[in-house]
């Protein structure tokens, strides 16, 4: 079995650095602040699963029907950063991050594979992977300007209906951008290993498309690129 780590341990503090890999390159920020907080219990919009049962990819949405992770415009320097803990351990948690990720919603269970997290419709966390008292990195998740999340839910009980709740435990950074063109040292050092924490925007084999630049001033940068500059 996978071990994870709790996912406080993974929360950045004030000026430390970051970098947000995207589909063409890396983006590179300074943490200025930092909120934290949990959410739970948390089962707005999510189903009670019968047997076998499952839930297409919703997106999470309060009692106002606003989306529970999104920033608008003004919001554009902040970022979530969180974890999600699970109960009751029958229910499988499917997250598809960014939402065009999703292929299509888990139909049949036999098709479902274990322990394979690769925002793909075959993987999936338990609460033994993430408990719901004490979230893991196991659905690790930062959502930066422009991102969303969907999640999805199978009831793995063949005899009897379970509603799935969530657990989230929070961190929530405002942050500055390093830009390249001004900053060259900095980004170089970090392309050469200075303390930099690396997150990869969605799926490791495809991160998201990087549509930000009119926000934040950016482009995107290779790590070659970071390495030539002077």
């Amino acid at each position: 079995m996978t071990k994870w780590d709790p996912i406080e341990a993974k929360f950045l503090a004030t000026q430390y650095k970051f970098g947000l890999q995207w589909d063409t390159g890396f983006t590179f920020h300074r943490i200025l602040g930092r909120d934290r907080f949990k959410i739970r219990p948390w089962i707005q919009g999510i189903n009670l699963l019968a047997a076998r049962g499952n839930q297409s990819a919703i997106e999470l949405k309060d009692d106002l029907s606003q989306k529970l992770w999104e920033l608008d415009e003004s919001d554009r320097y902040l970022m979530y950063h969180f974890g999600v803990g699970i109960k009751p351990s029958q229910i499988r948690v499917f997250r598809y991050w960014p939402s065009s990720e999703r292929l299509r919603p888990v139909e049949n269970l036999e098709n479902v594979s274990v322990g394979v997290l690769f925002n793909s419709e075959r993987g999936y966390i338990t609460g033994q992977d993430s408990p719901y008292m004490a979230p893991s990195d196991a659905l690790e998740t930062v959502v930066p300007y422009g991102v969303d999340v969907t999640w999805a839910f199978v009831n793995s009980d063949e005899r009897r209906m379970h509603q799935p709740v969530l657990s989230f435990e929070v961190a929530k950074y405002q942050f500055e951008i390093i830009d390249p063109k001004v900053e060259s040292v900095v980004v170089r050092q970090i392309a050469f290993g200075a303390p930099c924490r690396l997150f990869t925007v969605g799926p490791v084999a495809a991160p998201a498309k990087y549509k930000n630049e009119n926000k934040w001033g950016v482009k995107p940068i290779t790590m070659a690129a970071a390495r030539g500059l002077r």
